[in-house]
């Protein structure tokens, strides 16, 4: 990841798990990021820890929905002034005891 300084990087589904480790190391390479995720006090937590490694910033939103996207985009580029690059990397999944055992039927 090396010649990324001052790169604008946005991440969806930055504010846990993979995401918010991508957005670190980003970070660490000198670049601008802007994340997202569902749960707006997880964002904001995100956005606190993270803050101390560069300049973050972060928002609330749904992408599955266009209107959030195109919220999510809108904010990004006046927070970071351009998009050089884009971690898509929002994602749900859930489990269940029924799902489990359909799995292990098949």
């Amino acid at each position: 990841m090396r010649g990324l300084t001052g790169r604008g990087v946005l991440i969806t589904g930055g504010s846990s798990g993979i995401g918010l480790a991508a957005a670190r190391r980003f970070l660490d390479e000198g670049c601008r990021v802007f994340l997202c995720g569902l749960d707006a006090a997880e964002v904001d937590q995100a956005v606190a820890g993270l803050s101390q490694h560069g300049q973050v910033s972060g928002l609330a939103c749904d992408v599955s929905l266009e209107p959030g996207v195109t919220r999510l985009v809108q904010a990004a580029v006046a927070a970071l002034g351009s998009v050089d690059v884009l971690a898509n990397n929002a994602g749900t999944s859930t489990r269940s005891a029924s799902s489990r055992e359909t799995m292990e039927l098949k």
